[in-house]
């Protein structure tokens, strides 16, 4: 699944450069994010548990592309599949 994961993160970059992992989430295909979610546990803010889906395809993006820098993240919030998360920390890369 992790080489799967990279290559999708990386065909999700290089269509749409310039976006947080919360971003690259909400650009995954339904069965990926589906599973993502299933097995890390929803992003963001209150989620109980600090290493979430938005962590691991943050984790891919920095194996496949680089991170150009940092978002600062107070107060955004991110849709994500018709949920919306407000980020869990104070700040997000920003990959390309």
């Amino acid at each position: 699944m992790r080489e799967r994961l990279n290559a999708e993160v990386g065909a999700v970059i290089t269509r749409k450069p310039w976006l947080t992992a919360y971003q690259i989430l909400a650009e995954l295909s339904e069965p990926t994010r589906k599973w993502l979610l299933g097995t890390y546990g929803i992003p963001g803010e209150g989620c109980g548990h600090h290493y979430s889906a938005a962590s691991r395809v943050a984790k891919a993006a920095s194996q496949v592309r680089r991170q150009l820098g940092l978002l600062r993240t107070r107060g955004l919030t991110f849709e994500v599949a018709g949920a919306t998360y407000k980020a869990g920390g104070r700040v997000a890369g920003v990959f390309a």
